[in-house]
């Protein structure tokens, strides 16, 4: 009787077991999904993007400076990130990034909190004072932003241009450190932020239409449900980017102008590749399309 209890009960755990090594199995993200939900993307992007724009424009920097960009943009998203999660209810669809924020809050929190006074730390010590008044203008720009997204729900009915936001201040935070450092404003900078800024924004706007169902459960407003007819014109948007960069790139021969073009090809192709890329992924990916400068980093190390 006893050997035939143990049989029962094996074959009754045995469904249970296999469920849970799947669970474990299913928590093996890539490194791509852990970039992602641990918010580290956005920061490295922003740091090589401010090395390239700082080769290009002969801008020496300091190490406080790379770390003061990389630690603000990791804080910043990590913040998002976090009341952006508890906003939402236990029951409520959510994506992988904010489902794994919200199983951590605990630790998520005491991580914002290291992270807040090494920022401060390094900012403090590192940074001259016209430096840290451009730094400072632009985090209380993104502080404004994330006041008035969450305040509103991320609902902007009235004014639905999150994405146009979060474009510009990411490409304002990524180049104003060069400011205090140039004797003249070159024209050519300001074209380069203008079509950094457009990459930025649609990177944002390619997400979005990625994530409307998610949104749309949520109630949220982005610019795609807003409009959703401008979703069509993503890759003719993008086209065009990528022709005014190129002509760029090929009359200043320069590397910065070429990446921003390469990244609007990547971003398309991530886009046309909805059928076979779960959306997880591709809002992964959205972000890593945007490190082709790491191509001249390495070319430069390799030299």
């Amino acid at each position: 009787m006893s050997e035939i209890g143990d049989l029962m009960i094996e074959r009754t755990t045995a469904p249970a077991a296999k469920a849970i090594a799947t669970a474990r199995l299913q928590r093996r993200y890539s490194p791509v999904i852990w970039l992602s939900l641990l918010c580290l993307d956005a920061p490295l992007v922003a740091l090589m993007w401010q090395w390239l724009f700082a080769r290009t424009y002969d801008v020496k920097l300091d190490f406080s400076s790379r770390a003061a960009l990389f630690l603000t943009a990791w804080l910043i998203y990590l913040v998002d990130r976090w009341v952006d999660t508890i906003e939402l209810p236990s029951e409520a669809p959510m994506s992988l990034r904010h489902r794994f924020c919200k199983m951590r809050v605990r630790r998520w929190v005491s991580g914002l909190a290291a992270i807040f006074f090494l920022n401060g730390w390094v900012a403090l010590r590192g940074l001259n004072f016209s430096t840290l008044l451009l730094g400072g203008t632009v985090l209380l720009l993104c502080l404004g932003y994330l006041v008035t997204n969450h305040s509103l729900g991320g609902n902007w009915r009235i004014f639905p241009m999150k994405e146009l936001v979060i474009g510009i201040l990411f490409a304002a935070g990524t180049v104003l450190v060069l400011l205090p450092k140039l004797s003249t404003l070159p024209a050519s900078l300001l074209v380069a932020f203008t079509i950094f800024a457009c990459l930025c924004f649609l990177n944002c706007v390619s997400i979005a239409a990625w994530e409307r169902p998610l949104d749309e459960a949520q109630g949220k407003t982005s610019l795609i449900i807003r409009w959703p007819g401008f979703e069509r014109f993503l890759p003719v948007v993008g086209l065009f980017l990528v022709i005014i960069a190129t002509s760029f790139a090929f009359r200043d021969q320069s590397p910065l102008f070429f990446c921003i073009a390469s990244s609007v090809l990547l971003l398309i192709a991530l886009d046309l590749l909805r059928p076979v890329i779960s959306r997880d992924e591709r809002t992964a990916l959205a972000d890593l399309v945007l490190l082709t400068p790491l191509v001249i980093f390495l070319w430069d190390v390799a030299r």
